[in-house]
């Protein structure tokens, strides 16, 4: 097991590396095969993809990064207040538990993708959520969708019109943080 997930993490550091320094994570990924231990790899694989994340945060721009970690933080934010709802769903409608643990999936995957990936991540993320959320309601609110399957459908409903709301405000951001570094007020400034 230990020795599959240094695999995985020595297969991705390439591409955790910013454009230009490729090679280095490849150079990275080839010493990790080199080490027996499968422990000490772990290890070491892990301070790879501090330096990965290192690397990148030295070619962002301040506002960037600034921008990048307001976004982040609000998307754990929202993941820890689905975590704590989510553990008393379950306790009264488990089905209901299930949609908060997804829900929490979902904000703490666009956090790490953003965070590895930048404003490009969060634009794919937030219109594919954004989009499934508009689906959800629009099948949550046609009359083939029965209480007694879902249970409380209304809360249903809310949570598709709450997700409409965040994923489309991240989505807003998402496009600003690509935005702003192509625009002609980022080449004023």
């Amino acid at each position: 097991m230990i020795s599959q997930l240094t695999k995985v993490i020595g297969d991705k550091l390439p591409d955790m590396m910013p454009p230009g320094k490729t090679k280095w994570g490849a150079a990275m990924r080839n010493e990790i095969c080199s080490i027996a231990d499968p422990s000490k790899a772990l290890t070491f694989a892990i301070g790879c993809v501090w330096v990965c994340f290192n690397e990148r945060m030295k070619e962002m721009e301040f506002k960037l990064k600034i921008g990048r970690y307001v976004i982040i933080a609000a998307l754990l934010a929202l993941a820890v207040v689905v975590a704590r709802s989510m553990s008393n769903m379950f306790v009264a409608h488990a089905p209901s538990g299930l949609v908060f643990a997804g829900l929490g999936i979902a904000f703490i995957a666009t956090a790490f993708w953003t965070f590895l990936r930048g404003a490009e991540a969060l634009v794919q993320a937030a219109s594919s959520m954004l989009l499934l959320n508009l689906m959800a309601f629009a099948t949550l609110s046609s009359t083939s969708v029965g209480d007694d399957v879902w249970g409380n459908l209304e809360l249903y409903r809310a949570l598709a019109i709450e997700g409409v709301a965040i994923w489309g405000s991240l989505l807003l951001g998402g496009l600003a943080l690509w935005w702003f570094p192509n625009s002609k007020y980022a080449r004023q400034s």
